[in-house]
C-alpha cells in the first residue's frame, strides 16, 4: 500500500461510516467532512486538518472525527510520514528503498485501526457484530472488505478480536441454517488470521462450541488440531467416552473416525463401547464401505457388543426384566451392531450359548410378561442368526468344524 493509498483508506473509512461522532452535528458533518473528502482538490488538505486540530477546538470540528488512543503519539507519527512523503516525493531530498517500504507497512499496520470514526478496533468490532446479527448472502463481498480491514488492523491480535466478539454477543453467539454462510466467510477466509483467531476461540471455550462448528464446518478438526494437539484428547474424547447424553449425535461418527485416523492413541475405545448410549448411534450410522472398515479395524462394533451390550446375553427372567423394563432398553441396536461385526468362532459360541441358556429359561418361566420378554429375544437371536447365516457357517467351516455341532444355532437356521 502507498502513502496516498493509505490516504484514500482513512478516507474511505470516513465516507462509509455508518455513524457520525455524536459531537458532531448533522451540519458540520455533512458540509465540513462529507462534501469536503468528496472533493478530489481538498479532501487531502481535510484529512491533515482532522489530525493537527485539537478536539476540544470549539471553532473546528475535524479534530472531533478521531478517538485516538494517544493523540500525541499518533500526530507525531503522521506528520513524520507526510514530510518523508513530500521530501521523497516533490523536495528530492530522500530517496525511497526497500527500508523505507517496510518501515511504511509496519507503521500502516500498527496505525491504520486509529483512522476509524468513533475509534478503530472498537468501530470494526461494531461492524461485525452488526454484520452477524443481519447477515444475508447479499452481504459477503462488504463481509470480505470488512474481514480484509480486520486482519490488517488486528494483525496477530485476532484471538482478541473474536474473544471481544464472543462477549458482545452472548446468547446471540450461535451456528445454525441461518447463519452458517456468514461463519463459512470467516472458516474459508483467505486472510489465515481471522481464521486463526476464531480457532483459538472454539480452543478456549466450553466443548459445545466445538461441535455447533463441527456440524457445519468439519474441517475445524484438522485447524484446531493444528493449533492444540491435545484438544481434542483433552476436550473431546472425554465427551464421547462418557456414559451420558451427546447432544451432537450427527457428528458422531465423523468425528470418530477423524479421531482414529489422527491418531488413534487418544481415544479409549473400550471406555466408549460401555457407553449403551453411544451404542444406539449404531442406528445412525451412514458412512461408506471404507469408513465401517476403518472402524472394523479397531474392532469397535465387536467391543460395543462385549462390553455395552453384555446383557443382551444374559438370558434369566430377572435380567430381561432389567433390561426391558427398569433399563428400558431395546435389541434393535443390538441387532444392527451385528451387521458390523468381524465374526469368530467366539462369537458364535456366545450366541449359542445364549440360545441354550435362553430356551432353558424361558421352559421354566410361568409369568405372562416374563414369557414375552423371552419370546422377544428369541426373535432377536433368530433375526441375527438368519441375517448372518453365512458369515456364520464360514466361520463354523474355516474352524475345522460342522454346524451340526452348533445344536442351538442350527435349530435357528
Amino acid at each position: 500500500m502507498s502513502y496516498l493509498a493509505f490516504k484514500q483508506t482513512i478516507r474511505e473509512n470516513i465516507l462509509n461510516a455508518k455513524e457520525k461522532p455524536d459531537k458532531i452535528s448533522d451540519v458540520d458533518w455533512n458540509d465540513r467532512v462529507i462534501c469536503v473528502l468528496k472533493n478530489d482538490d481538498e479532501w487531502e488538505d481535510c484529512i491533515n486538518n482532522m489530525i493537527s486540530t485539537a478536539p476540544d477546538n470549539t471553532k473546528n470540528c475535524l479534530g472531533k472525527v478521531f478517538k485516538f488512543s494517544n493523540r500525541e503519539k499518533v500526530k507525531s507519527k503522521y506528520d513524520t510520514w507526510k514530510y518523508t512523503r513530500h521530501s521523497c516525493a516533490h523536495w528530492k531530498t530522500e530517496n525511497i528503498n526497500e527500508a523505507t517500504v517496510v518501515q511504511f507497512w509496519n507503521y500502516m499496520q500498527d496505525n491504520l485501526s486509529e483512522f476509524y470514526v468513533n475509534g478503530g478496533k472498537q468501530y470494526l468490532l461494531n461492524q461485525l457484530c452488526d454484520t452477524y446479527k443481519y447477515f444475508v448472502p447479499e452481504d459477503a463481498v462488504q463481509l470480505d472488505k470488512l474481514l480484509k480491514e480486520l486482519s490488517i488492523i488486528y494483525n496477530k491480535e485476532t484471538n482478541i478480536l473474536f474473544d471481544e466478539f464472543f462477549k458482545t454477543m452472548n446468547n446471540d453467539f450461535k451456528v445454525n441454517d441461518l447463519n452458517c454462510k456468514f461463519w463459512a466467510k470467516i472458516i474459508n477466509s483467505s486472510y489465515d488470521n481471522i481464521r486463526d483467531g476464531l480457532i483459538n476461540l472454539i480452543n478456549n471455550e466450553k466443548y459445545d462450541i466445538f461441535f455447533k462448528f463441527y456440524k457445519f464446518f468439519p474441517q475445524i478438526f484438522e485447524f484446531i488440531y493444528r493449533l492444540n494437539n491435545k484438544y481434542v484428547q483433552q476436550k473431546i474424547s472425554p465427551i464421547l467416552e462418557g456414559d451420558y447424553y451427546f447432544g451432537y449425535e450427527e457428528c458422531f461418527w465423523s468425528i470418530l473416525l477423524r479421531i482414529l485416523d489422527t491418531n488413534e492413541k487418544i481415544i479409549d475405545i473400550n471406555k466408549l463401547t460401555k457407553s449403551y448410549d453411544r451404542l444406539k448411534l449404531v442406528d445412525q450410522i451412514d458412512l461408506k464401505d471404507y469408513e465401517i472398515e476403518r472402524l472394523r479395524k479397531h474392532k469397535l462394533f465387536n467391543l460395543f457388543i462385549q462390553n455395552a451390550g453384555k446383557d443382551f446375553f444374559s438370558n434369566n427372567s430377572d435380567s430381561h426384566y432389567s433390561y426391558y423394563y427398569i433399563s428400558n432398553k431395546i435389541d434393535d441396536s443390538i441387532i444392527k451392531c451385528f451387521d458390523y461385526i468381524e465374526w469368530d468362532i467366539d462369537m458364535v459360541k456366545e450366541i449359542e450359548y445364549s440360545i441354550y441358556t435362553l430356551e432353558e429359561s424361558i421352559n421354566l418361566r410361568e409369568n405372562f410378561y416374563s414369557i414375552e420378554n423371552g419370546r422377544t429375544r428369541k426373535q432377536s437371536y433368530l433375526t441375527i442368526v438368519r441375517s448372518n447365516e453365512s458369515k456364520i457357517k464360514d466361520i463354523i467351516t474355516n474352524e475345522g468344524k460342522n454346524i451340526s455341532e452348533f445344536v442351538n444355532i442350527s435349530k435357528y437356521l
